[in-house]
């Protein structure tokens, strides 16, 4: 659906392309008398990815809605799992780009610990890379950057993940 789209969209770097399949997927919810949780929960993943991105460019604009994204993918999530984890990952990201860095490790905790929960190891290993990105000299938990950046390759690497290796920055190299 658009949700998804947005979501591909915003991953290729067009926030823009990413911003018109979001209007348009509002326009089919504001539209539908109810549209089931588990389609809502692209749309909301989509959305709450396209606020982080925008605010990590720099857009102060995107500042507005972030608290209100956060909250509807937030309660959107808790109705189906599908996107929980990743939703989790996302909160943190706006989070983290409002400032509030024990709000965005609080945020990726909840993520790991879903995503462990779930089984939900592509998105489990994502926040693991974020973590080793931007934990510093902090924690989760026991986990320091290095550790999580160790889990996330390894993961990857089970997955054959190699955008998110390279993303990571770890060269190709046969396993």
């Amino acid at each position: 659906g658009l949700g998804t789209m947005a979501k591909i969209q915003a991953l290729r770097g067009d926030l823009d392309g990413a911003a018109k399949s979001l209007v348009d997927a509002a326009a089919i919810v504001d539209r539908s008398r109810a549209v089931p949780p588990w389609h809502r929960s692209a749309y909301a993943a989509a959305r709450l990815r396209h606020v982080a991105m925008r605010l990590e460019a720099g857009d102060r604009s995107a500042r507005a809605i972030a608290k209100q994204t956060i909250r509807y993918a937030m309660r959107v999530s808790s109705l189906v799992a599908i996107q929980r984890v990743e939703i989790a990952q996302l909160a943190g990201r706006v989070r983290l780009a409002l400032g509030r860095r024990r709000a965005a490790l609080a945020a990726w905790k909840q993520s790991l610990e879903l995503g462990e929960a779930l089984g939900c190891t592509p998105e489990l290993a994502r926040t693991h890379a974020l973590l080793a990105r931007h934990l510093g000299d902090d924690r989760v938990g026991d986990l320091d950057a290095a550790t999580c950046r160790e889990r996330a390759e390894a993961m990857f690497r089970s997955l054959e993940l190699e955008w998110d290796l390279s993303d990571l920055g770890v060269v190709h190299r046969a396993a």
